[in-house]
Parts: structure tokens; C-alpha cells; sequence
């Protein structure tokens, strides 16, 4: 007669271990979610804190006309893909009956506190003038009158390196996000435990 077999059932641990076990599935989880919200946050702060605003290159783009231009249209955002992906530029084109040269410009702009970003031959009338002031970058593109007597210029305004930049910033608020779940699921799950404790109890 062959020996009975007895399985014997898997142990869920005790009442404690058991609890534990609750508070830490719970803590990793709102940590996760912690770290969603904080990556979204830093975005948010990066883009409409840190970073220049669209209506503020807006408003620098009125002020790079050159003197003796008149703006063709009034400026726009351009090559917005999306807020995800990339922001877009500001452009305006200006025109003048007269011709200019890119010394002319460069000196224009210095004079209102910008700084080039390259050497511009100041003889030449076709060219760019790249400059930037802060946190803002500049071009301005010169076209010479060639079969019309109008000369253009196209301006276009973007965003240059900020302080912090994009990667420090989410990096702060996964690192936030993640601190505040993870202490939020400890304090709710020892909440329960109180609350479980006081229900059972005499």
C-alpha cells in the first residue's frame, strides 16, 4: 500500500507580511503615476516657464524690422509640428524700395543689444545676419533688389539654450513625481492599516 500524499497549500504569509506586500505594490504604483505626472509637469514648466513664449518672439520679431522696412504681413509661428515634437519659429518678411547692406543691419541690431553670432561681410547686400540676445535667436535674411527695385528681408525668431535646459528639467520632475507617489502610497497604505486595525479591534 503506497504512502497517502498529502499537497500541502502554498502559504500566503501572514496577516502582516500580507499588508506589507499591499503597501509596496501600492507605493510602486503611484510612484509610476508619480513619474508620469512629474515628466509632464517639467514639460509644462519648461515650455511656458522657462522657455520664451510664442507671443514674446512675436513681439521681438516687431522690433527686428529693419530701420526703412515695412513688414509684409503681421509675424506668425511657423513649422509648429506639434508641442510634443517641436515648437515652431516666428517668421515676418519686410520690404524696402532701398537697397541696405548686411553691415548696415548687423550695426542696426547691435545698436538694440543684440549679439552676432557671426562675422557678416558689411559690404554685401545679399546675405544673413544671425544674432542673439538672452535666451532668443535671431535671422535676418537680406535679399538685393535683382529684376525689382525691392529689397526683402525675412526674419525669423526661435528659441535658443535655456537654464535648465529641457533633460534637467523632466529629469527634476520624474525625480519629484517619483518621491511624492512613493511617499503618497506609504501614507495611504498605513491610513488603510489604522483604519483596518481600528474596525477589527474590541
Amino acid at each position: 500500500m503506497s504512502p497517502s500524499r498529502e499537497t500541502a497549500a502554498p502559504r500566503s504569509g501572514t496577516p502582516a507580511e500580507v499588508r506589507a506586500q499591499r503597501r509596496g505594490v501600492l507605493a510602486v504604483v503611484l510612484g509610476v503615476l508619480g513619474a508620469f505626472v512629474g515628466i509632464v509637469a517639467g514639460l509644462w514648466v519648461h515650455w511656458y516657464v522657462v522657455e520664451p513664449g510664442d507671443g514674446e518672439l512675436i513681439s521681438v520679431a516687431r522690433t527686428l524690422v529693419p530701420d526703412g522696412f515695412t513688414p509684409v504681413g503681421e509675424p506668425g509661428v511657423t513649422g509648429q509640428m506639434s508641442v510634443l515634437l517641436e515648437r515652431g519659429s516666428v517668421h515676418v518678411d519686410a520690404t524696402s524700395p532701398q537697397a541696405t547692406t548686411l553691415g548696415v543691419v548687423a550695426t542696426g541690431l547691435q545698436e538694440k543689444g543684440w549679439i552676432l553670432r557671426e562675422q557678416v561681410d558689411p559690404a554685401r547686400t545679399t546675405g544673413r545676419v544671425k544674432v542673439q540676445r538672452e535666451d532668443v535667436l535671431a535671422t535676418v535674411f537680406v535679399t538685393d533688389a535683382l529684376f525689382e527695385d525691392v529689397t526683402t528681408a525675412s526674419i525669423q525668431v526661435s528659441r535658443g539654450p535655456t537654464s535648465p535646459s529641457l533633460p534637467v528639467t523632466v529629469a527634476l520632475g520624474a525625480a519629484a513625481g517619483i518621491t511624492l507617489g512613493v511617499v503618497s502610497g506609504v501614507v495611504v497604505s498605513q491610513a488603510l492599516s489604522r483604519s483596518r486595525v481600528r474596525r477589527d479591534g474590541p
